[in-house]
């Protein structure tokens, strides 16, 4: 369907074809390597999903990608070597443990842009900077960060290094 291989026996993608350009709708885990290796630019999971297994996109070539309130099992090595994500929009089921496990096997060099959902009680973003609902803690700064950094009220202490490479005020 849509040039992906189901799995039979449930509702797992579990391969793609060289040319796919999307994920199917009313599937429900994306399996490793499902999609790995492919250039669809702007990858938004449909709401039907609820797990990305290990390395599902690895090496994809997408710029934004929209992960759903609905998925809630992210693996961290799910976008491993993806060097092209410019924006991440992460939701709300998503834990500030997995988020942390996310940005740490993810190249985010080129990552400038990132928001969490409003609903996601775990984590909150503002002015493109990832935090720690329960403790405050920055989960994640892109390192192009630039321009004016609210840092939101509650916050009393940022890594040591948080603006050394960032053209921030």
């Amino acid at each position: 369907e849509d040039g992906c291989l189901v799995m039979y026996d449930g509702m797992k993608v579990i391969a793609s074809e060289l040319g796919a350009t999307s994920l199917p709708d009313g599937y429900e885990i994306v399996g490793a390597y499902a999609f790995s290796h492919k250039a669809i630019d702007a990858l938004t999971i449909p709401s039907s999903y609820y797990e990305i297994m290990a390395r599902a996109f690895e090496a994809g070539e997408f710029t934004s990608v929209v992960i759903p309130d609905s998925v809630g099992i992210l693996s961290s090595s799910a976008f491993n070597r993806c060097d092209a994500i410019s924006e991440l929009s992460i939701g709300a089921r998503i834990s500030a443990a997995d988020a942390r496990g996310l940005f740490s096997e993810m190249r985010t060099e080129s990552l400038s842009t990132v928001s969490v959902s409003e609903n996601n009680v775990q984590m909150h973003s503002e002015s493109n900077v990832i935090y720690d609902s329960s403790d405050g803690s920055v989960i994640f700064a892109p390192e192009k960060l630039s321009g004016d950094v609210v840092i939101p009220e509650g916050i009393e202490t940022l890594p040591y290094d948080f603006f050394t490479s960032r053209d921030t005020k």
